[in-house]
């Protein structure tokens, strides 16, 4: 619409998009069409050919201009318009915990407690303003092969995503990230455990907090969601 408001000269039709749909399976083919006008100013669609990727790119590109060059950090594992994943390192940190042990508890009046502990590696995906967190194992960047994890934190639900309240998520890494760690870990939602060796999830970190000696997270505490990062981005960043 700002094209088309700042735009002095005539609009003329160019080319056209057909979007084909089958049943209630929502869109799964289109074309593009070159416009023939008459010399009566008539328009019409001349014989179309499937859209291909780059077609659409470069009418992107002409309707809102080329994106910028960003510098990507080495975190950045993937990226588009929409989504953003990316690679945190295992490390120590302070979270802020609530012994939640019945979800249908005023939780409010339990204590908070503040746990320093190891954790492990985990990927974030921001996509829409909702974000999904899932660990994996070593300290190096992860790679396609590399295989996922659940998220061994409360407040994350089945397919990774966190329930992060009344927070209004930043728009990059570094102020999400910091928003995560810096909210309280209530309680457990889903159908599936998110740690191994421990009925609730406080209790998987308030055991490493009492264990001094760790300053890494016990993989065997991690439970495998048999998805690997090239998996993960191919369903286009689901579990």
């Amino acid at each position: 619409m700002q094209v088309i408001a700042n735009s002095a000269a005539a609009l003329v039709a160019h080319r056209g998009l057909v979007l084909y749909a089958q049943g209630d399976a929502g869109i799964r083919h289109a074309t593009v069409h070159d416009i023939h006008v008459d010399t009566e100013g008539n328009p019409a669609l001349q014989p179309g050919v499937s859209l291909a990727e780059e077609v659409l790119h470069d009418m992107l590109n002409t309707l809102v201009g080329t994106s910028a060059l960003v510098y990507r950090p080495d975190n950045i594992l993937a990226a588009s318009r929409e989504t953003i994943v990316w690679w945190s390192r295992p490390a120590l940190r302070t979270l802020f915990v609530k012994p939640v042990a019945d979800v249908n508890i005023d939780y409010s009046e339990l204590p908070t407690l503040r746990l320093n502990v190891p954790v492990p590696g985990l990927i974030f995906t921001l996509k829409s303003r909702s974000l999904m967190v899932a660990g994996v194992t070593g300290n190096t960047r992860p790679v396609p092969s590399t295989k996922l994890y659940r998220s061994p934190f409360a407040n994350t639900y089945d397919d990774g995503n966190v329930c992060m309240g009344d927070v209004k998520l930043g728009s990059g890494p570094v102020e999400v990230e910091r928003q995560f760690f810096d909210s309280v870990f209530t309680h457990d939602v889903g159908n599936v455990a998110r740690v191994n060796g421990a009925r609730f999830t406080w209790q998987a970190w308030q055991a490493l907090d009492d264990d001094k000696s760790r300053h890494d997270y016990p993989v065997e505490r991690l439970i495998s969601t048999n998805i690997t990062l090239e998996g993960f981005l191919k369903r286009g960043a689901a579990l």
